[in-house]
């Protein structure tokens, strides 16, 4: 669901709009800017000058823990990705001067689909094996999205996959009352006991909403859009 609102919050549609223009070949009309809700970390807008839309990218309005909401990092994964088979929105543009938001942002295209939560959308047969379908094209764009090697689609140097788990452990344990969550406690030994080598690192993300795009999903139609949520 989207919030209308003809300048939300973090977004500064004139300021966007001059920047925006050059990378569509202009623009048709004013730009509008819409929230979409439903993130529980970076904030996602809608835009469209009244005949085309696209998304718009930002970090949160509060504070933002060093190393987290990393624009550029998000951009240029989709970027790379583009010309595999991965489904992922085609990129405008990223945005590093200040002077626009106050922050990073990126614009890319809008995919129109159906964000699948808890039930199946309208229109599509609700069945034990629309289900399964679903679930199971989802695994497989994960498995072909870990297949990625990262330096055949130029993210060669990207991250550091060595020591990974144990560098990701010890980030949120010093995150933790960084993000005022003091109630979180966990063991000091649990923090410090060995943890498993980490493998040679593909191409991959924490988790993925599935995002269907308009057609027949048992008919394997895949994930039209991947969230950075």
């Amino acid at each position: 669901m989207a919030v209308a609102s003809e300048d939300p919050p973090g977004v500064d549609t004139a300021r966007v709009a001059a920047w925006l223009a050059p990378l569509v070949d202009g623009l048709r009309g004013p730009l509008q800017a819409e929230l979409i809700e439903g993130g529980r970390s970076n904030l996602t807008y809608t835009i469209s000058d009244g005949e085309r839309t696209w998304v718009l990218r930002r970090p949160p309005l509060a504070h933002v823990l060093p190393t987290a909401h990393d624009m550029a990092r998000e951009h240029r994964v989709i970027r790379a990705l583009g010309p595999t088979a991965i489904p992922v929105p085609r990129v405008i543009g990223l945005c590093e001067d200040p002077g626009v938001l106050g922050v990073t942002f990126y614009v890319m295209e809008r995919v129109d689909g159906h964000v699948v939560r808890e039930s199946i959308p309208v229109g599509y047969p609700d069945t034990p094996q629309t289900r399964v379908r679903m679930s199971r094209v989802l695994v497989e764009t994960l498995a072909d999205l870990h297949g990625v090697v990262p330096a055949d689609v130029g993210l060669e140097g990207f991250g550091k996959p060595a020591g990974f788990l144990e560098r990701q452990v010890r980030r949120w344990w010093t995150q933790w009352p960084g993000s005022a969550w003091n109630a979180v406690r966990r063991r000091a030994t649990w923090r410090r006991a060995p943890k498993p080598s980490s493998p040679c690192c593909r191409t991959g993300r924490k988790w993925s909403r599935p995002f269907w795009a308009p057609g027949e999903c048992w008919k394997a139609q895949s994930p039209g859009q991947w969230s950075w949520i």
